[in-house]
Formats: structure tokens, C-alpha cells, sequence
């Protein structure tokens, strides 16, 4: 995928949407895995790096270190299961590197960012419900497919569980709590999605 700096400009001018999202600095690749899980769980989109939106104000280009960008954006990758297809791109604009991630809608879904779905409201990102999820997988998805996504669902959990423990031993009992209430979700979705797609 190229982008030229004019268009560049124009999906700048036109502020962030629902496929759109900007961070002036290279986040945490915590925060990133969460923009692109939500996009990938959509219809896709990009997230672009190097571009500040304050609220009120024109966006603008502010540039970011391209290579520290793209470390952070594998690093982020690397949390998410299962994995999206995206393409990453560095657009040299009024003497600024921007890295833009053009990120596919998931073949299979949801696609968990650490253990959790999130999911495109309007401009911001949010944690999925039980039947936003449910909502996401379609309906004429067939056997081969379903057991892909029950494997994919799989090695989620067991990462989940191994972070979990981690984080019983390391933590008090507010994240323990929580943790617990993640894997219980999971844990339904893993008992309703073959009985729902097919019973």
C-alpha cells in the first residue's frame, strides 16, 4: 500500500471515525494491539501514528521516531490472537515521519488485544460485551473455519491463564477479580459459539 502526502493530508483534514484513529507519540504497544484489535473486529481501518487530535482543535502532524513506531507496532502484534494482516507504512509529511497501519477486517473473530476483545465505538475503542461478540461471528461461517476459530479461541485462553497466574502471584486481589471475571467470559463464549453456529 502507498499513500502520497496529499493523501495523507486529506484523511488528516477529515479528523478521526470510526476507521480512523490518530496518536500524536508512539503509545504503549498495549494501546496499540487495542486500536488495531478493535479496527481488525470491524471493518477495519488505520491507525495513524505521528498526528494529534485535541479535542476542538485541527489535527496536526507532529511526526514520530518511524523505527521506535514500528518496534512498538510488532511488539503489539505479538499481543493479539489471533494475529490481523496489516500493512505498515512510513509517509514523510512537512518534513515529518507519520507511520500509518492500514489494518484488514479479521477473517476470524474476535480478535483478543491480551486476553480482551475491544471494539469500535464512533472514535474510541471499548471493551466488547458477550453479544457484541456473539454479534461478530457470522453466521455462514463453516465447520473448518469454526474449529480455526475455536483453536484461535484456545490459545487465547491458555495465554490468558498463563498471565493470570503471573498476575495472582504478583498482584492483590482487585486485578485478581478481574481477571477471574475475563476468563469467565471467555469461558461462556467458548461453551455458546459451537452450541449457537452449530446446533
Amino acid at each position: 500500500m502507498s499513500t502520497s502526502p496529499a493523501e495523507l493530508r486529506a484523511l488528516v483534514s477529515r479528523g478521526e471515525d470510526q476507521h480512523t484513529e490518530f496518536k500524536g507519540a508512539v503509545p504503549h504497544p498495549g494501546v496499540i494491539a487495542q486500536n488495531i484489535g478493535a479496527l481488525a473486529n470491524a471493518s477495519g481501518g488505520r491507525l495513524i501514528l505521528g498526528v494529534t487530535e485535541a479535542p476542538k482543535a485541527e489535527p496536526a502532524v507532529r511526526g514520530v521516531d518511524a523505527g521506535r513506531a514500528r518496534r512498538a507496532i510488532m511488539h503489539a502484534l505479538d499481543m493479539l490472537t489471533p494475529r490481523p494482516s496489516v500493512d505498515i507504512e512510513t509517509v514523510a509529511i512537512d518534513g515529518q515521519d507519520v507511520v500509518v497501519v492500514y489494518i484488514r477486517p479479521s477473517v476470524i473473530r474476535p480478535v483478543l488485544a491480551r486476553g480482551v476483545a475491544y471494539v469500535r465505538q464512533g472514535e474510541i475503542n471499548a471493551a466488547a460485551t458477550a453479544n457484541e461478540l456473539l454479534s461478530r461471528i457470522r453466521p455462514d461461517q463453516g465447520a473448518e473455519e469454526m474449529r480455526r476459530m475455536l483453536e484461535q479461541f484456545g490459545q487465547a485462553i491458555e495465554q490468558q491463564g498463563k498471565l493470570i497466574e503471573r498476575l495472582l502471584a504478583d498482584s492483590g486481589w482487585r486485578p485478581k477479580l478481574v481477571w477471574t471475571l475475563v476468563g469467565g467470559v471467555v469461558g461462556a463464549l467458548l461453551g455458546l459459539i459451537p452450541t449457537l453456529l452449530l446446533g
